[in-house]
């Protein structure tokens, strides 16, 4: 075996330049040690001035390993991947050498696999992606690794990977061979025990084979007791698959553990692939790195989320990107390079060398429901009361200040728990992280720190689920919280259904009033229908003319279309159109036509969307909020009755000492506490829908109140699946029946009050 110095770089001492003469304690502060080497141990420190996290790798100065520590601080240097630890800096000081890196948090990939056993091919599946996408990026640079194993492969609370430790890897040009035996014996490819000359990224590729065994199985597939033991068992490559693999892992492993790879490509098909990097922002502005294939698909990317983030109930919940300003969200089923730039496309033939910033996508609340109880799992309730929390913050209903308050005293609750006299003193939180600003700038953050404490002791004795369920009731009370706003265009004065009105706004007016959206509510379609004179205000197009910029609001909730105009920066209703009250809603190319229920056909508002797309998209998101609406209406209906019930037996408990007759009465009709009643309600609630198929990310709800009291409890999850004896999908976008919801070949969506309730979307 030759020495390290035939086949790696000539050694040279190590350049003052890449390290700098400063005091580590000077900058750094060590919390604890983390990791122990042979070589080396690894710290746990912050950095003193911007108070950063960061793991330091501490070498003792020999002469001996000045070479091998500059080729891995060479390579750090180099590599900048969302799935390798970043070097940060190196500080050389009289006796020893800093690494300063990346904290990779979470655990190691041996660690989790020890503690669960083995896992799922799905799970799997998503990790070794991650590793992938490191490892031939590595290659593509010409750096081998030389040492993979789950112990160097950290694994965060989110699945995101992080390979480390690059002590034992090296640069190599193509067609050189090496000789140094690296890395674990369990791991180690027969090219290594039979002592020859080896490809340094075909050894990389032999251990991705143990690596990917080891997660799938729980175990290493060569183990002896003695080392001749172990190299007969490698040279051979012969190896037990259990019986539950699949057939394409199976394959997969066969070719990566190859006893003689001789193919200049080595890489599987799969492996082959391109992958694109993917930073996804949560609602708690979390990020996740993922990778996925060019070629996937929206649904790919959204069940990479729910498995990474362990969300298991997200019908509510979307994947949006930003264009013009705006929110879109994807349509599952649709390629993800239909929504980023022409990037994506093109790196399928040339592989930049360069790491590209990573394509971003945001996972959003996109159907919004006013009971917590609907949504199943606890992340996702979680993610919901974010979201939630984010669009407080903008809200500007300037008629509820005192809504402001309670709600912030509500996420004090929720995010800090009770009230403590000892901790929670002086400035413990910071007003703009729970007040809009424009209150902040009428009350003053003194005012709101004075005031909102008192407010917080008050919620003594919540839990965090309740204070959570809580807030969410209270924010779905803001009229502008619950709502997804887009822009309009309005048409100048001579428009079909709103043509000759006052001023040209292209809105029918309401008494001359400018109103606040609490002042007007759900009353504006009322008071339209009710008033006979205004159809003399409704007149036949003459001429159409888009205004110059957009200054309508398209506002869509579960319950329906508001439409707003922008005033002031803050929008104001114009009209509230209920499902029930809409009788079509068109677009015909750049234009959207509201018919409302009641009304002559020719009798309609129209305004601009600015874009074709932009309609079709607006058309898919409004049908499928409908379908929504219809399918979660019983549920929401059958959670508020025993949320009241809830209500009604606490002021009982509370304030009345006698049982009231007719709360008692088991002959009552409404009794909920009759075994026959409950029973038959239940079976009328099951009835509605249909039993679910297939895989999902739910889990089932418990709700007490079903089997007998009418109790609802907050810690254990409650919601749609106990209601309706089913698990709603992880999605709710493009997969609904539209059984009753009717997009015709004009691009016609079709709603009205007598729409039965629609099946549950397809599960992903």
């Amino acid at each position: 075996m030759s020495t390290p110095s035939e086949e790696e770089s000539p050694e040279a001492s190590p350049s003052s330049s890449i390290f700098e003469e400063e005091s580590f304690q000077s900058q750094y502060r060590v919390l604890r040690t983390i990791g122990h080497g042979s070589n080396a141990k690894v710290q746990l420190a912050h950095h003193l001035l911007t108070g950063t996290p960061v793991a330091v790798k501490v070498l003792q100065k020999k002469k001996k390993w000045h070479q091998p520590l500059r080729a891995e601080v060479d390579i750090m240097m180099m590599i900048s991947h969302p799935n390798i630890i970043s070097l940060f800096q190196v500080i050389e000081t009289e006796k020893r050498i800093y690494l300063i890196m990346e904290l990779a948090e979470g655990q190691e990939l041996y660690q989790y696999i020890r503690k669960v056993g083995h896992l799922k091919e799905d799970e799997a599946r998503g990790i070794f992606k991650q590793i992938i996408a490191g490892v031939s990026y590595c290659h593509d640079l010409g750096i081998v690794h030389r040492d993979l194993k789950p112990d160097n492969i950290m694994l965060d609370p989110n699945g995101n990977v992080k390979i480390i430790d690059f002590g034992l890897g090296t640069q190599v040009q193509p067609g050189q061979r090496l000789s140094r035996h690296c890395g674990a014996y369990s791991f180690g490819a027969p090219e290594l025990f039979l002592g020859r000359l080896y490809d340094g990224p075909k050894i990389d590729i032999w251990t991705l084979g143990v690596v990917l065994y080891f997660m799938v199985v729980g175990k290493v597939p060569f183990d002896a007791v003695t080392i001749p033991e172990l190299r007969r068992q490698v040279v051979a490559g012969k190896y037990a698959v259990p019986s539950g693999i699949s057939e394409e892992l199976r394959d997969l492993l066969s070719v990566l553990m190859t006893v003689n790879p001789r193919d200049t490509n080595i890489w599987h098909p799969e492996m082959n692939s391109e992958l694109r990097d993917i930073l996804v922002l949560l609602p708690t502005w979390e990020q996740l790195r993922l990778s996925v294939e060019v070629t996937a698909t929206g649904q790919e990317l959204f069940r990479q989320v729910c498995d990474t983030a362990h969300i298991r109930d997200a019908h509510v919940f979307g994947l949006s990107v930003v264009r013009n300003n705006e929110y879109v969200f994807l349509d599952l089923k649709q390629k993800l390079s239909k929504y980023f730039s022409k990037d994506w496309k093109m790196e399928m033939n040339q592989r930049d060398k360069i790491s590209r910033a990573p394509f971003i996508t945001f996972f959003r609340v996109q159907f919004y429901v006013e009971n917590g109880r609907a949504i199943s799992d606890k992340t996702a309730r979680y993610l919901y009361y974010c979201h939630l929390k984010e669009q407080v913050l903008r809200s500007k209903c300037m008629h509820r200040e005192e809504a402001y308050f309670l709600l912030a005293a509500c996420g004090l609750q929720a995010d800090l728990g009770n009230h403590q006299e000892s901790v929670h003193v002086g400035k413990y939180f910071e007003p703009h992280a729970y007040f809009p600003q424009w209150i902040i700038n009428s009350r003053g953050a003194d005012y709101i720190l004075r005031h909102v404490p008192a407010m917080h002791r008050e919620h003594r004795g919540l839990s965090p689920q309740e204070a959570i369920l809580r807030f969410i009731r209270d924010a779905c009370q803001l009229e502008d919280v619950p709502v997804h706003f887009f822009r309009l265009y309005k048409v100048d004065a001579m428009m079909s259904g709103v043509g000759g009105l006052e001023g040209g706004s292209g809105c029918l007016p309401h008494d001359n009033v400018t109103k606040t959206p609490g002042s007007v509510g759900g009353t504006v379609l009322r008071t339209w229908l009710a008033r006979d004179e205004l159809e003399g205000d409704l007149v036949a197009v003459l001429e159409e003319k888009k205004e110059d910029g957009p200054t309508m609001l398209l506002g869509l909730t579960l319950k329906g279309v508001h439409i707003y105009r922008e005033a002031d920066g803050a929008p104001q209703l114009l009209f509230d159109f209920p499902w029930s009250h809409i009788s079509k809603v068109t677009f015909l190319g750049k234009k959207l036509e509201i018919q409302p229920e009641g009304l002559l056909a020719t009798r309609k508002l129209r305004f601009y969307t600015g874009y074709a797309w932009r309609s079709h998209y607006l058309l898919q998101l409004l049908r499928t909020t409908h379908q929504l609406h219809l399918r979660l209406r019983p549920v929401l209906q059958r959670l508020q009755q025993l949320g009241e019930a809830q209500e009604k037996k606490c002021y009982r408990e509370s304030y009345i000492s006698d049982p009231l007759e007719q709360d008692l009465n088991p002959h009552s009709r409404n009794y909920l506490g009759n075994e026959d009643n409950m029973g038959s309600r239940q079976q009328s609630l099951l009835s509605l829908f249909p039993k679910s198929h297939g895989k999902s990310h739910t889990v089932g709800m418990e709700l007490n109140s079903l089997h007998g009291e009418c109790e609802m409890s907050v810690d254990e999850l409650t919601g749609t699946e106990r209601l309706c004896g089913m698990a709603p999908s992880s999605s709710s976008w493009s997969s609904f029946s539209s059984q009753d919801t009717c997009t015709n070949n004009r691009g016609e969506l079709t709603t009205g009050p007598n729409s039965k309730s629609l099946s549950w979307p397809m599960l992903i």
